[in-house]
Formats: structure tokens, sequence, C-alpha cells
């Protein structure tokens, strides 16, 4: 039992070692089963009864046994027995009957493209160097890297429903977590070494982008990427949700979720099976200032990723009954809110920011009541407006020609005639007042979530590069002040950081993390005495700027390394309205920055006396220390409501 909103339910069997003869059939089975939104449990348990909020399946092989677990969300009110029989049936139709072949081929190309993937990258958990260590340890052959893959390749359907019989069985493990209130934890010390100080950086030289223009003067940005056969593509619109009107909030992220739910020619199950077939199901990203429909395939799976992709851009249908059933999981999840003391954190801080009901202090995915009141006809023309009649840019990255990527999106986008820019919302905030504490209560809650933020200047502005080496030395890193601070020297938290929040006008910047109940008070004094340090007290000094602004350079080029890292980039460039060639000199601009400028930008945009303070935890365990604070305390609710 504990503090949630939803009941959930696993299963677990035990399972062979990594690299027996099963390991192959019983990945491919766990993939039918429970991955994607075209897997059986999804299909049944999700989409069609409507009885769980999430369902997966997946099987962890390690050197001595592996174990096989299956785990679904159970939606409010619901029966978790009926979701246990469901998923059973489920279960016993693979053992009964082999699943059939277009299954366990999308099933071989997911865990395909996932295996490619992983080998964009150099370094990193799942990196090239990674898996040849991987290789090496466990079977004394760092070259099976490149032949491993064949094992899945001869994976039958015959192989899945024995392993189905075979470990699927009456010995297993089953654990229900149910709503309660929560236990409380203990407190402990935390004693780490000091992290070795890092080399000086090699050279790199990041991409600029090729920019094509197609039909109807439509940019197309395109990085040929060839070292592995992927292709990453994003079609980009200006205004995302600022563009939601004021008593609507929540319609352009709810238009979003629904462009995958239907189309003139594919029904939403049709969009999740050929999505998933070919490991490619397009992503829809809405942010505050910008929208972006994006996919990702291997090269020979690239021109229907394309198709599909074009397809739900410009043909969504909102079909009623997705549109309702899309609802319904929204509603929940919005109701769930109440659980993630960090989301109720965020999403409190931006409305005191910005103003409850302004176009950039709206919550991006709605409230209970603006969503239960959308209509179907409001989403139909949010999508014409911002989608229909908005100026898209296209991006492309991987192994394809320049040339004939922006002809193939010239054929899968030729009828696109864009009737005008959509204005975006102007923006507007709350106004500086002096440090203000608000709170949030979440009853017997173990932690308390802190986020201390204020309003700085535009993310296009001359001290952008000096604010991002303050912040690295401040909390972006984990040997930053805040992190060092709270977590290595008082043992408060697990980890505790700053960050920005660039927008074209006013920017957000904030810092906290979680801290143990019993020390939230100490932990905020820690915390504002950061804050106060960076200006008077202590400011940056030469060793840890150094430091900072190397760990910068070096961790430059990663950023660069897979094809979607790339794709990001070219979103920043394109709204952002920064040069094509704008990285390629990116790292000489951190190494210009001087400690001189990194005091400037500190005394020039942080403000210790005019923080907003949010804190989500046990109101009755925190509240007294917190006013001992001599500062003022503002209880509000989970949306940002005030309640004294």
């Amino acid at each position: 039992e504990d503090q949630v909103q939803l009941q959930r339910i696993y299963f677990a069997w035990i399972g062979p070692s990594r690299f027996s003869p099963d390991e192959a059939p019983l990945d491919v089975l766990m993939s039918i089963l429970g991955e994607g939104r075209s897997s059986r449990l999804h299909r049944s348990l999700v989409y069609e009864k409507q009885i769980a909020r999430d369902a997966g399946a997946y099987y962890a092989a390690m050197d001595i046994a592996g174990e096989l677990r299956i785990d679904a969300t159970i939606v409010l009110g619901g029966d978790i027995a009926e979701v246990e029989g469901a998923l059973f049936e489920e279960i016993e139709r693979t053992q009964s009957q082999p699943p059939e072949a277009e299954e366990v081929q999308r099933a071989i190309n997911r865990i395909e493209a996932h295996y490619v993937r992983q080998l964009e990258s150099v370094g990193g958990f799942g990196g090239r160097a990674d898996l040849l260590n991987y290789f090496n340890v466990f079977t004394g052959d760092p070259g099976r890297l490149n032949t491993d893959l064949e094992r899945y390749l001869q994976v039958t359907a015959e192989d899945v429903q024995r392993v189905a019989r075979e470990y699927i069985v009456p010995g297993r493990v089953r654990l229900v977590v149910s709503p309660r209130q929560p236990v409380e934890i203990g407190t402990s010390e935390v004693d780490r070494t000091v992290q070795p100080g890092p080399g000086r950086s090699s050279q790199f030289q990041p991409p600029v982008p090729q920019r094509l223009q197609i039909a109807g003067g439509l940019d197309v940005l395109v990085v040929e990427k060839r070292n592995v056969p992927v292709v990453a593509a994003g079609v980009y619109f200006s205004g995302g949700a600022v563009n939601d009107p004021a008593d609507r909030a929540g319609l352009t992220s709810f238009a979003g979720r629904l462009l995958t739910e239907g189309t003139q020619s594919r029904s939403s199950l049709q969009i999740a099976d050929e999505g998933d077939f070919i490991a490619a199901r397009p992503s829809v990203g809405v942010d505050r200032e910008n929208l972006m429909i994006s996919t990702e395939a291997l090269v020979r799976h690239w021109p229907q990723a394309l198709d599909l992709l074009a397809d739900i851009l410009i043909n969504p249908v909102f079909p009623g009954a997705e549109v309702e059933r899309v609802r319904k999981e929204r509603l929940t999840d919005l109701g769930r809110l109440r659980d993630d003391a960090n989301a109720i954190a965020n999403r409190v801080e931006n409305c005191l920011l910005y103003g409850l009901d302004t176009p950039h202090g709206h919550p991006i995915s709605g409230r209970e009541d603006s969503i239960s009141a959308l209509t179907r006809e409001e989403l139909v023309q949010q999508h014409d407006r911002l989608i229909l009649q908005g100026r898209p840019t296209f991006m492309v990255v991987g192994d394809i020609d320049a040339e004939a990527a922006a002809s193939q999106i010239e054929a899968a986008f030729g009828g696109w005639r864009f009737e005008e820019t959509v204005p975006e919302a102007s923006q507007s905030d709350a106004g500086r007042q002096s440090t203000t504490i608000y709170l949030v209560d979440k009853p017997g809650a173990a932690q308390s979530v802190i986020s201390a933020s204020q309003l700085i200047g535009p993310r296009i502005q001359p001290d952008y590069v000096p604010m991002v080496v303050l912040n690295m030395v401040f909390g972006g890193q984990f040997t930053a002040r805040l992190n060092m601070n709270l977590r290595e020297d008082k043992g408060y938290t697990y980890g505790y950081r700053s960050h920005f929040d660039w927008r074209r006008t006013l920017s957000g910047f904030s810092a906290g993390g979680a801290v143990q109940t019993a020390v939230t008070k100490d932990a905020l004094v820690e915390t504002l005495k950061e804050y106060r340090d960076l200006q008077a007290n202590r400011p940056v000094g030469a060793d840890e700027f150094e430091k900072a602004q190397l760990g910068l350079i070096r961790g430059f080029p990663p950023s660069f390394e897979t094809p979607s890292q790339v794709l990001r980039r070219l979103l920043d460039l394109t709204h952002f309205g920064l040069p094509d060639a704008y990285f390629s000199d990116y790292v000489q601009r951190l190494d210009d920055v001087t400690l001189e400028d990194v005091h400037r930008v500190a005394d020039a945009h942080v403000d210790a006396e005019a923080l907003t303070i949010v804190v989500v935890g046990d109101r009755a365990t925190i509240e007294p220390g917190l006013r001992e604070l001599d500062l003022p305390v503002v209880n509000l609710d989970h949306e940002g409501l005030t309640l004294d």
C-alpha cells in the first residue's frame, strides 16, 4: 500500500539467463504482449476494454537467471480482478496458438531498431563502448556486437508459443499496490569522494545543416549523418500552448495528442500497428511556444515512416469515439497529478511566474474542467489554425542524401498551402514581488519538493553564454554548489539542481529538488543561502569556474551524437531564429567567457530577494518550520489557487 491514486498489479516469473537459447524468443514474446500501442495487452486492456490506464511486459535476462514481468495500472474505480482476468486471457491466447507472423516481425523490427539506435552513441549507458564491454564480459567476445542480432532474426512464431508455455507458469510473484497513507522513511548520512578534475577537450566541429527549399518556399534543414542506418525527421511549427484560449487550457496539447488517433485513410489502431511494425511510431510534442511532429526510423523503413508522418499531420479526422477515449485518459492523468509532487511544483511555479490563466502561465496539459469542456469542433479548428494554416519547417537528420530527403518531403507534403503565420500570444508575468513561499499540501508525503525560481531575460541576449556557465557552477551538474551542499554535505536530498526554461521573451531560472520532509526548512535555508552567496558572500571562484567551463566544452560534442539529438539542435536553431552555423563557434564562445563575465551576470540577473518558492509536502509537518523563516507563506491547491 502507498499514497497513490490508482491501483497497480505486477506479475513476475523466473526465466533463463542471458544468452540462453530462449532469451531471444522471450524478448519477442514480451514485446508482442506488452510493448507499444499495438501490443496485445495495450489493445485489449487499455484501448478496447478501457479497464487499465497502461499495461506492459518485458523480459530482463541476467547472469544466473532472468525475470519476466507483466504489469498494469487499473483505471480509477476499476476492478482489479477484471484486469487480471483480461491479462491472462491474452497470455493464454499466446500459449494456445502461435502469434501471427506480422506480430513476430513487428517485435523483431522493434528489437532491431533499438539495437541500431544504441550504436548511435559512443559512450553512456548502452552506447558502443558499453556494448563492447558487455559482450566482452559476458561472452568473452566483444566482436559479438556485430552478430548478436542474428538470433532474433531467426525467431519463429512457434518459438514464441513454446516459451510462453514453458515460462509463464503457475509459480510466480503477484504484487498489488493500492492507495493508502504513506509510511515514513528514516534519514541517512552519505559520504562520497571528490570527483577528479577533467582534462582538456579535443577539437570538435558540429554539423551545419544544409538548407533547401521546396514548393511554397518552405525550408528543409538536412544533416547527413552516415554512421548508423537511421533517419530522424521532424516538422516544426511556431506557436504551441501559448495559443490556447484563456478558458481552454490544454486545447493545443489535446489536439496534438489526437493527431495519431485516426486519419482519412487510417484508424487509430492502424496507425499504431504500422508505426510499431517498422519501429517508427510518430511522436507529437506540444511545447509552450512550438509544436513538433517527429519520427525516427531505420533507413529501409524511412519511406513508410514519412508517409505515416505526413498522413497524421495533414489528414487527422478526430474521431468522436477516440476523442472521448483520450479525454478519459487525460482526465485520469490529471487526477493522478496529486501523486506527483514534482509535477505539482512545476505546474504551480509556472502559473505563479507568468500568471494563472495567461498564455505562458496556464498548464500545457490543461485542467480537468477545461479538458472536460473541449469539443471535437474546437480540436478540428485548432489543428486547422496552428498546422494547416501554419508555416512548417522540415528537419531531417541521418543516413540520407540531402537532395533526396528534400524531394521525398516535397512529394509527401506537396499539397501544402499554408495561409498565414499564426500570431503568437504575447507574454506576461505576475510581476516582481519579494521572496514568498507558496505551500501546496501533500498529506503524509515522505519528501518535500522545493523549487525556487525567478524570471530572467529571453534566450536571445548577449549574456546567454555566461549565464549558462553560471548555472553550471550553481546547479547544472553533480558537482555544482547546490548538489554538493544539500546532497553531499548535508544529506538532505538525492539530487538538487538548477536549470533555465528558455523562451523567446521572459525565461525562467529555477533551483530545487526533493528533500526529506524532516529537513524541509533547513533545505530551504541552504537554498536561499546559495542564491545570496552568488552575489555577496561567496562569488564564483576561479577553480569552480574553470571546471564548469571545461565541463560545458567537453559535454558539447556528445550532444550531437545521435540523429535525435541533432534534430533537437535544429529545433533550437529554428525556434530561436539562430544562424545555421550558430553552433560552429559555440565552443569558442564558451572558452571566451571570463570569471568577470560570470560575476557580472550573477549581479545583473540573479535576485535572491525576489524568488518565487514553491514547496509541495506534508503541510501539517512542514508549515510551522517554514513560518519561522520570516517570509510570507501562502497556501495553494495543486492548481495554484489560493486557499487562505
